[in-house]
């Protein structure tokens, strides 16, 4: 066993803060893996309110191609990503089934996954989930600045007809629902990076889990274990480590 965990690019010495660092990082794991469950749980809710308010738009918009790209986008894939990524989510947290592929090019995976969402095609890999939630966290914040240039536009627009009180309440609303969305999906990309750090470094925390079980200190190690994949064997498969002395 080593002496000395390397948890940083500059080792510490101590004994105790390579402890309280370590543990630092898994509490961390721990509440992101929970706030990742919360997020999925509430987007899911958030696309029924966003779909009912889909034939409400500011009366500027014309059909363009872009107009009707984001809209099939807004009614046909981005549901059915939502669909999946709260069942990724709550399976990877249950079974901790969630992994690092060091074989497999993570963009290419990214734009095979997005190609065939409509297939419910899942990935458990964390650096394909990154990217994927990154891209719809783009596409969603461009179609909210989209629609608030219009509703601006709207606005500005005096004795508009066509914007009633009423509509423009509900585009208002749609429009800050867009952006909300945007950014759970930006905040669940970064918890599939974190998640993509912490996977890399399990043969750190696997040599901690092994000093705390031969320090006799079995909560602490239990929490350690916890919070890693079920199967540890295939993870550092997948991970491309060897388990030493485990």
């Amino acid at each position: 066993m080593k002496e000395n965990l390397i948890i940083t690019d500059k080792p510490i010495n101590n004994e105790i803060a390579q402890e309280k660092e370590l543990f630092k990082e898994i509490k961390k794991m721990l509440y992101i893996k929970y706030l990742n469950l919360f997020f999925s749980i509430f987007r899911f809710s958030l696309m029924f309110y966003l779909l009912s308010l889909l034939g409400y738009f500011p009366s500027h918009i014309r059909p363009t191609d872009f107009f009707i790209s984001m809209h099939i986008f807004l009614v046909l894939i981005l549901p059915v990503f939502t669909i999946i990524n709260l069942f990724t989510v709550i399976t990877g947290v249950l079974n901790r089934s969630f992994l690092i592929k060091k074989d497999v090019n993570n963009y290419l995976e990214s734009i095979k996954y997005i190609c065939c969402c409509l297939c419910c095609i899942c990935s458990k890999n964390v650096g394909t989930l990154k990217l994927v939630t990154f891209i719809f966290s783009l596409i969603s914040f461009i179609w909210s600045f989209y629609l608030l240039y219009f509703f601006i536009q709207d606005l500005k627009t005096t004795n508009n007809s066509r914007f009633f009180p009423y509509l423009e309440k509900q585009v208002t609303i749609k429009t800050i629902l867009h952006f909300a969305d945007s950014l759970l999906l930006l905040c669940q990309s970064y918890f599939y990076y974190y998640y993509e750090y912490f996977l890399k470094r399990g043969e750190i925390y696997i040599e901690f889990y092994k000093r705390l079980i031969i320090k006799n200190r079995n909560k602490e190690a239990d929490f350690v274990r916890n919070e890693l994949p079920i199967n540890i064997d295939n993870f550092l498969i997948n991970s491309g480590t060897e388990m030493q002395n485990v």
